[in-house]
């Protein structure tokens, strides 16, 4: 599936993977309000299912999450043709260098500090897909 956008998406689907149901309901909130569309996923298995049905314009892995899954998860995305091509962000509290330079080498979009309020994280969110919009055209 291509894809390439020329424009940004009206209310982009964004699809937030966390283990907590209450981080994600706060997430799926606070971030629809800002305009996006919001798909929760409780866990990496369940994020790649629906990555691969649904086509997200970003994906953002909550963190912490098992060190183990998260990088399975960008793995499965960044193998599979329908999947490929969506960024992937990681948002987490403090970040040593030493994850977060592993994280982009492996293929993350970027890696955004957990933000004091959600604002901040659609700002982030939003530029990361303006940057593959510029990137593609």
């Amino acid at each position: 599936m291509d894809r390439r956008l020329r424009t940004p998406p009206q209310r982009p689907l964004v699809l937030i993977v966390d283990g907590h149901e209450e981080v994600l309901a706060l997430y799926a909130v606070a971030l629809y309000a800002m305009g996006f569309d919001v798909l929760p996923a409780r866990g990496a298995a369940e994020a790649y299912n629906r990555a691969r049905h649904l086509q997200p314009d970003i994906i953002a892995a909550i963190l912490p999450m098992p060190a183990d899954e998260v990088w399975e998860l960008l793995r499965q995305l960044k193998q599979d043709v329908r999947t490929h091509d969506i960024p992937v962000v990681a948002v987490g509290g403090p970040i040593p260098q030493s994850l977060r330079e592993r994280a982009e080498w492996e293929g993350f979009a970027a890696v955004l500090p957990r933000p004091s309020v959600v604002e901040e994280l659609a700002v982030g969110l939003r530029q990361v897909i303006n940057r593959k919009i510029r990137a593609s055209a």
